[in-house]
C-alpha cells in the first residue's frame, strides 16, 4: 500500500536541515587547514630567502644577521603588521652537521599560532600551537672573509 503524498511533506527540509551542519564544518576545516599549509609553505619560503641572504657577502656576522632577518621580513611583507610582528627568528650556528673548514648557520622562522591564529577555533579542531620551519646554510670561507 502506498503511502500518501501528504506525509512526505517537508522531509527533504528537515533532512537539509540536518545535514547542513555537518557541511559546514567540513568546509571549514578544510578551509582552516589549507590556510595553515599556506601558512607553513610561506614560513619555508622566508627561511630560504634568509639562507640565500645568508650565502651573500657581508663584511661581519652582525651584518649577515641583519641581512637575513631582512631577507625573511621581506620574504612575508605580503601579511598583516600585526602578524609580522610575531614572528620569530633565529639565527644560530650549526656545527652538529658541518664539516670542520666550514660555517654552518640554521635558520629558524617560528610563528606562534596559538596566540595570533589566522582563524578562530571552532568546536575544538586541533590546531598547532608553533608553526615552524627551518633552513640550513653552509657558508664558504670566501664568503665569511
Amino acid at each position: 500500500m502506498p503511502i500518501p503524498a501528504f506525509n512526505q511533506r517537508g522531509a527533504a527540509a528537515l533532512e537539509f536541515a540536518l545535514t547542513l551542519p555537518l557541511l559546514l564544518l567540513l568546509l571549514y576545516g578544510m578551509v582552516a587547514y589549507s590556510l595553515l599549509f599556506v601558512l607553513q609553505q610561506q614560513l619555508t619560503l622566508a627561511a630560504a630567502e634568509g639562507g640565500r641572504a645568508a650565502m651573500r657577502y657581508a663584511a661581519n656576522p652582525a651584518a649577515r644577521n641583519t641581512a637575513i632577518t631582512a631577507a625573511v621580513q621581506q620574504a612575508v611583507r605580503g601579511w598583516p603588521t600585526a602578524r609580522q610582528s610575531f614572528l620569530n627568528i633565529q639565527i644560530q650556528t650549526a656545527s652538529g652537521t658541518c664539516p670542520a673548514n666550514l660555517t654552518c648557520l640554521a635558520i629558524v622562522v617560528n610563528y606562534p599560532y596559538a596566540a595570533q591564529p589566522i582563524l578562530p577555533s571552532m568546536l575544538g579542531l586541533p590546531y598547532p600551537t608553533t608553526i615552524s620551519s627551518q633552513a640550513a646554510v653552509q657558508l664558504d670561507q670566501l664568503v665569511l672573509n
